[in-house]
């Protein structure tokens, strides 16, 4: 969204995610897509990074929930879990990341931030 060109964020926010659904999404040299939403909402920035790969087992999510380490997987709990940590510590708990993920159909990492310019 071009109203969204002049908003701040934290250094390396987007990037494990990114990075995660290309080398993870898509393991067997496969096409796919990648794409990243960035809108307003209402006081706060929602950036959605969408990937259409191979998703994540809920088994493997529920642990990245609970901030456990996994390895191998779709996302790296450590990462996910720095992540969601700093913007927290930055921004307060309100803020932070969110991940839905569908076997076979693709994953929707969620990242909510205060508005800054």
């Amino acid at each position: 969204m071009p109203e969204c060109n002049g908003y701040l964020v934290p250094k390396l926010i987007l990037q494990p995610f990114i990075e995660n659904s290309f080398f993870h999404g898509f393991p067997s040299d496969e096409e796919g897509k990648i794409q990243v939403f960035i809108k307003e909402q209402g006081e706060d920035i929602k950036i959605e990074i969408y990937d259409n790969g191979v998703g994540i087992e809920e088994e493997t999510l529920e642990k990245v929930k609970e901030k456990r380490e996994t390895r191998n997987e779709h996302f790296s709990g450590i990462g996910v879990n720095n992540v969601d940590s700093r913007i927290k510590l930055i921004y307060g708990n309100q803020y932070g990341i969110e991940i839905k993920s569908k076997l076979n159909k693709g994953t929707t990492v969620t990242i909510l931030l205060p508005i800054k310019e």
